[in-house]
């Protein structure tokens, strides 16, 4: 028994391993290139199983190779819903599969490994994200104060409802003697205003920062479409589609298209590699 937790646990290292160096190689792809090698994200996913399949057949114990491909399939599920949803690129999503092809075999004190990474991924991936908005926002200083100005005109209504909403909240504090309730009220009421300026700055970031007319010569399959294309008022390109492929892109030269407004995601997989990180530091303290 011991023999086989001394090999379970080299396994595990080795997953591991395999993981932080497939993540460090896909996050430098990702920030010079902004694209993923399909080699590589299905590299990992055959590798993370082969290697459970060699164990489990060497030990006799199929567990990790059960429970390595049952997150294979839940990651594939929740990758493709992000994809689909444009939240997430392919390549994001594929590195997705492969780490819990690689990690769902084990635990942290009993609790799953791929359910800490996500966790994980979600906190590391919220501030990345609004750390990138603010540097979008350094960088675009007067152009987004711009667009913010127009934004809250157009929802002026929108912003008097909700501070009116919000003062509901400030009232009922005089009425309530709990103090615990009157935080809580207090929280409720800021929260409300801060989520709507919030909202109203990361449109304006998005709308600024992320969405670029591009000649259709740069574009490339893979790249989401941020708004129809249009020939003679007729949509010959939807921006629901998941992403561009090459029958659209030859649609797009046929009808002598120069350029399309293109959907520019930020390197993301930097932010999933310090997810890891931190996981992995969490598996060997704990």
């Amino acid at each position: 028994i011991k023999r086989l937790n001394v090999s379970m646990m080299l396994v595990e290292i080795v997953l591991i391993i395999l993981s932080l160096t497939v993540l460090l190689v896909a996050a430098i792809f990702d920030i010079r290139t902004k694209e993923i090698p399909d080699t590589l994200s299905y590299g990992f996913i055959i590798a993370a199983l082969g290697i459970s399949l060699l164990y489990s057949i060497s030990a006799s114990e199929y567990n990790i190779f059960f429970l390595n491909t049952l997150g294979f399939v839940v990651m594939l599920t929740l990758g493709i819903i992000l994809y689909y949803l444009k939240i997430w690129g392919g390549g994001d999503s594929k590195l997705l599969m492969g780490l819990g092809a690689a990690t769902s075999a084990f635990n942290i004190s009993g609790f799953p490994f791929i359910s800490i990474l996500l966790i994980m991924i979600t906190l590391v991936g919220g501030v990345y994200a609004f750390g990138s908005a603010l540097l979008m926002y350094k960088s675009n200083f007067k152009k987004v104060n711009k667009e913010m100005k127009s934004e809250l005109e157009k929802n002026k209504i929108n912003r008097v409802r909700l501070l009116l909403f919000a003062f509901v909240f400030v009232i009922l504090i005089f009425f309530v003697s709990n103090s615990g309730l009157q935080i809580v009220l207090s929280i409720i009421a800021v929260t409300i205003i801060l989520l709507f300026y919030i909202h109203i700055f990361v449109s304006v970031i998005h709308k600024v920062g992320f969405l670029e007319e591009t000649p259709l010569s740069k574009v490339t399959e893979g790249d989401w479409l941020a708004k129809d294309v249009k020939v003679k008022g007729k949509i010959i390109c939807s921006a629901k589609s998941p992403c561009i492929d090459k029958k659209q892109i030859t649609l797009l030269k046929k009808h002598k298209v120069s350029k399309v407004w293109i959907k520019v995601g930020i390197p993301f997989v930097p932010a999933i590699l310090i997810a890891m990180v931190i996981t992995t530091i969490l598996y060997v303290v704990l």
